[in-house]
């Protein structure tokens, strides 16, 4: 499971290494994903600057996941679809421990009694929002809907169902 964007740039080198990978590929609206990225990065650049233009940072993100996610896309298309398995982040935060068992039956593996226990005593010990809820918008980046279809038609529309 790679759950950094900037990962999909590098699956052709993934597979290349580890022939017959197995890839979870957890979907996300891109400009969630940009929005969530760049509210990290604006925060770590406020403290060496006094001066942090969001709108400037969120367009350079959006053009540089907009590459990745393509470049992931082409790879991908050269790839096994067997190799893949297709699920929405909005799903593992919602019900993770089903998610891992829709994960291992895709690919015809064995989930133990004790590896599931093991999950769910984690997940008991560390909920979603344990820290507080990370907050942030895309138009705080200067990003809306008509750039996300501009840079993103062809993803939504592959994988458009994923995302619901």
């Amino acid at each position: 499971l790679l759950k950094a964007p900037a990962h999909l740039e590098h699956l052709k080198y993934l597979a290349a290494q580890y022939p017959g990978v197995s890839i979870v590929w957890a979907h996300r609206r891109p400009l969630e994903a940009v929005a969530s990225f760049y509210s990290l990065v604006t925060n770590m650049r406020s403290g060496f600057s006094d001066n942090v233009d969001a709108h400037l940072a969120g367009q350079g993100e959006l053009q540089h996941s907009a590459v990745a996610l393509e470049r992931g896309m082409e790879d991908r298309r050269r790839l096994s679809e067997d190799q893949f398995f297709d699920v929405s982040f909005s799903a593992i935060c919602e019900n993770p421990l089903s998610v891992v068992e829709d994960i291992y039956a895709h690919f015809g593996w064995e989930l133990s009694t004790d590896a599931q226990a093991g999950m769910q005593a984690y997940l008991k010990q560390h909920p979603r929002f344990l820290y507080g809820k990370h907050d942030y918008s895309a138009e705080t980046y200067g990003l809306s809907s008509a750039s996300e279809e501009a840079y993103f038609g062809q993803y939504l529309q592959d994988y458009g169902a994923v995302l619901r």
